[in-house]
């Protein structure tokens, strides 16, 4: 009997397919605003909107510093079931976004700050009274898309990625409704895409704090170690920032190059290269949380075995996902003609330049959704600097080509950007994969299995034959390492949850679940997963426990059940010391 990985593609697929589907809504309300600014008040429109995108980033990197770090070690004690902990992280985390939003809010409402941020902007001068307009608005409202992101980060980890699915639906149709409401019937011109926007992300944020504080059973709760725990979640939280910076600063580097090669041509052929690549992040940044989110999980329960068989699959989608993406550079002129292009000379630079930006989506998947995985893994310094080298690449790819090539081939940088920082990224992992002496795997950097390291982590089919096999796979384990007076009420314990999933979970034939015993110096800790109908044992009374059930909690010094990412997960442990002194 061996670990398979049909339980976590299960989880992957359950958590992909929310994931993708609330950051799709994300992205489409943003792309369908620019195709509707573009056709109901011109292309112009549609390039200020994408020209003041590096603002709208940054104010969603400050919900970014304040809740990724802190959802990272959430999802962690979550797997290890230390729920006082993970309501800990929490409140600091939501706290100190309300702290930051309003501040923002009263420096807002008696600076300027919209035209100062807006200068710092490369905007072509006939853009830049359209730009002042859309950003003035999205700066008054920032504490709604702050939050928007913050809450969205802290509610994927709590087992419940759909929760932002709706959230971010409801937030998009808002958002679409009240855009074309704004312009076609108020008149508010560009800053009505704003006020939508913004109204979007209220809707959203209501769905969030509802399920946050009704029903995902995270409460605000008293820390006495806050400040370690915002300086922890911010240390968490750094190389995704840098990442995010990177690519805002990648924006107004290429926004620049561009627009001095191309003109406001090319910055209408960037502006949909955003729009592609918008769509392209969203499946590795759905990989990426769900290294978070799942792999935060498993880190807390010591399953590195487990987080090498979600990697793989991983790393299979954000692989492929490029590929589809770059096919789209073969209806260029199509795009063009859809995002509002009218001159053959524009449809024909589109052409050209698109199936370039495209390209840099192998390098921006790859390199983002590792991000993730090594900040949960705790190889901050290798995130960051592969975060980095995102935009130094492009930076030394447009200056070498701005000085080398005609203006017509600067779209060259893209291709080569990626090339390079593919390398870089590829000597780092393996330079730290060397310095471990092999104890982590290259490229992942998941820790390889402890040979001396005492473990039973098997799959079991959901049948009686198979669990008979997994109850005497059990005892020979624990007989081989002598657990003694332990070994009956272990078996007996494991036997009545993995008997009770076969007879009333409800999963079919073909299906699996996940047994991992692990025996430490003081106590024995067991997980068990599957994937059927949610159950909690702690939820029945004790006046309708059969003796089975009677038994179970009478044999074991701890037991714990959640529910996360369609999985039930049952925590069981035995204390050997106090075992021992009985003895």
């Amino acid at each position: 009997m061996e670990r398979k990985a049909y339980l976590i593609n299960y989880s992957f697929r359950y958590y992909m397919i929310a994931a993708i589907m609330s950051m799709a809504a994300m992205n489409l309300s943003s792309i369908i605003n620019g195709i509707l600014m573009g056709n109901l008040l011109g292309a112009d429109a549609f390039s200020s909107i994408n020209a003041a995108m590096p603002m709208v980033s940054c104010i969603s990197a400050i919900g970014a510093l304040l809740a990724q770090g802190p959802a990272n070690r959430i999802a962690q004690y979550l797997g290890a079931m230390e729920n006082g902990r993970a309501n800990q992280v929490f409140t600091v985390s939501f706290v100190s976004m309300l702290i930051v939003c309003l501040t923002l809010s009263v420096i807002a409402a008696t600076t300027n700050l919209a035209g100062y941020v807006v200068s710092l902007l490369p905007v072509a001068e006939g853009l830049l009274a359209m730009v002042n307009e859309y950003a003035g608005v999205l700066v008054a409202g920032c504490f709604l898309l702050i939050f928007q992101n913050g809450l969205s980060l802290l509610v994927d980890v709590m087992g419940k990625p759909k929760v932002v699915t709706i959230g971010m639906v409801s937030g998009m149709v808002t958002n679409i409704i009240f855009a074309v409401t704004a312009v076609k019937v108020l008149g508010m011109d560009i800053a009505g895409a704003a006020y939508a926007t913004l109204l979007g992300a209220f809707v959203c944020d209501v769905v969030l704090l509802c399920y946050i504080f009704k029903y995902s059973g995270m409460k605000l709760c008293r820390c006495k170690t806050w400040l370690a725990d915002f300086a922890t979640g911010v240390a968490f939280s750094l190389p995704g920032l840098v990442g995010t910076i990177s690519v805002i600063v990648l924006m107004l580097l290429c926004n620049s190059y561009i627009t001095d090669n191309q003109g406001a041509d090319g910055m209408f052929v960037m502006s949909i290269g955003y729009s592609i690549i918008s769509v392209g992040s969203m499946i590795s940044n759905g990989v990426g949380m769900s290294y978070t989110a799942i792999g935060g999980m498993m880190l807390g329960q010591g399953d590195y075995r487990g987080m090498r068989l979600l990697f793989g699959r991983g790393m299979l989608v954000v692989l492929l996902a490029p590929v589809c993406f770059n096919l789209m550079g073969l209806f260029s002129h199509d795009l063009a003609t859809l995002f509002g292009a009218n001159t053959p000379e524009l449809i024909e630079l589109t052409g050209r330049g698109l199936p370039m930006i495209c390209i840099f989506l192998f390098a921006l998947g790859i390199l983002s959704s590792m991000t993730f995985l090594h900040v949960a893994l705790g190889h901050r310094v290798v995130s960051t600097i592969n975060s980095l080298m995102i935009l130094v690449t492009i930076a030394v790819s447009f200056y070498v080509l701005d000085r080398t090539l005609p203006p017509e081939q600067i779209w060259l940088a893209f291709p080569m950007a990626t090339a390079l920082s593919l390398l870089i990224f590829f000597a780092d992992t393996t330079a730290v994969s060397m310095r471990s002496k092999g104890k982590v795997q290259l490229v992942s950097l998941i820790p390889k299995d402890d040979p001396e390291r005492k473990m039973l982590d098997v799959s079991v089919e959901c049948n009686m034959n198979a669990e008979a096999d997994a109850f005497d796979a059990l005892k020979k384990f624990l007989q081989e390492n002598g657990v003694g007076d332990l070994e009956e009420r272990i078996v007996h314990c494991l036997d009545e949850l993995m008997m009770n999933i076969v007879r009333h979970s409800g999963c079919s034939n073909g299906s699996y679940m996940d047994l991992s015993v692990m025996l430490r110096e003081k106590e024995v800790t067991a997980y068990l997963r599957d994937e059927g109908r949610p159950f909690d044992p702690l939820q029945v009374k004790e006046g309708d426990r059969k003796i089975g059930m009677k038994l179970l909690f009478h044999y074991c010094s701890r037991l714990e059940y959640r529910y996360s990412f369609g999985q039930n997960i049952v925590l069981v442990s035995w204390d050997r010391t106090e075992k021992a002194d009985a003895a």
